[in-house]
């Protein structure tokens, strides 16, 4: 889900798959995307702290401004590394 700063958190909710963990509603599944305000790349953070599957153990961006500000409070010396979206 995002919150203010634009952050999208994957949950580890694996029997709903990765778009109900972004948060994507049915209509969008369903084709009734709107594309002009598609994402066309990502930024994702790993803590490895974390196992696979934990709330924490990844984090994705919409965008680079979203992940510098999660950075300066979260984790000064992290960073996200950018990946286009496959549609």
């Amino acid at each position: 889900m995002a919150d203010e700063a634009g952050l999208l958190q994957i949950q580890g909710d694996r029997s709903q798959g990765a778009s109900a963990a972004l948060g994507l509603s049915t209509a969008k599944l369903l084709g009734q995307f709107d594309h002009s305000t598609s994402v066309t790349t990502l930024w994702m953070y790993v803590d490895t702290r974390y196992y696979p599957g934990h709330p924490d153990h990844i984090k994705v961006f919409a965008n680079p401004v979203a992940a510098d500000e999660w950075f300066k409070e979260n984790d000064p010396e992290g960073a996200a590394f950018e990946y286009e979206v496959l549609e």
